[in-house]
């Protein structure tokens, strides 16, 4: 499974299992709509086909041909490998769809905060936090028991705002890095190249002084040595264009998500 290869999960000592990792998960999508999969939406829930791959049901329900065969009512061929298979429901539970459903409690879990006031546990979405009381955590009732007159905020803005300010302290580096180098690197090349210009124009310009046959031979140098240079800078040209087309996809992720 793409989940467990991705180093996100580990068997636990036990070997009862599989824990967390890290943090970010990158959810799996569909390979017809490319949309995460989601047991909060049936159409989004996975279906595992036959060959392994998986769509949503979904686009299963798009994709699949209804058949008049005993014990089977579509076919599908899997957009991946292209195996055509026949299956007898439209949805089916299966081991991605468990461990999404697993993963959605694990989450209600961690969306839980301790009152600072009653130690109870409560949702975040009904804790506020008290700032004239050193920023403690507090449920909706000792909210309105003690701290009535204070300075209150929903807790969820301030987790949230937190998840903010790690994305800055996360981002901001990786861009600002090729922001620095990029340039730099530009500027050493450009060097590089005016400096290899002017060697190669000198390396060519002594053919006039060689005999015919030496000179022949000087200029195949000086030809194989421009080819070579062409040839890397068609290679870094291409690099370039694929950079360029990179982040200009992710680009348009921000102008589909405004």
């Amino acid at each position: 499974m793409e989940l467990l290869s991705s180093g996100c999960f580990t068997l636990d000592q036990n070997l009862m299992g599989y824990v967390q990792t890290t943090q970010s998960i990158t959810i799996p999508e569909c390979l017809i709509c490319n949309e995460e999969y989601s047991i909060e939406n049936s159409q989004r829930e996975p279906f595992i086909l036959h060959c392994g791959h998986g769509i949503c049901n979904g686009c299963f329900a798009k994709m699949s041909k209804p058949i008049t065969h005993p014990g089977f009512e579509y076919t599908l061929k899997c957009p991946q490998c292209q195996r055509s298979v026949a299956y007898a429901q439209e949805s089916w539970e299966n081991p991605l769809k468990v461990f999404l459903r697993e993963l959605s409690e694990e989450r209600q879990i961690e969306l839980k905060r301790t009152c600072d006031d009653c130690e109870k546990e409560a949702p975040l979405f009904e804790m506020f936090q008290c700032n004239d009381c050193g920023k403690v955590m507090l449920c909706s009732l000792c909210g309105m028991k003690k701290h009535r007159q204070h300075k209150i905020v929903d807790l969820e803005v301030v987790e949230v705002k937190k998840l903010m300010n790690a994305t800055y302290e996360v981002i901001t580096p990786q861009i600002k890095a090729y922001d620095v180098c990029f340039p730099e690197l530009q500027a050493d090349l450009i060097k590089k190249i005016h400096n290899f210009q002017a060697k190669a124009l000198e390396k060519a310009g002594k053919i006039e002084g060689l005999n015919y046959y030496p000179a022949e031979y000087e200029k195949a140098d000086c030809l194989g040595i421009g080819e070579e240079f062409e040839g890397i800078c068609e290679k870094y040209l291409g690099d370039l264009r694929l950079c360029n087309t990179g982040i200009e996809k992710l680009l348009s992720k921000f102008n589909e998500s405004e």
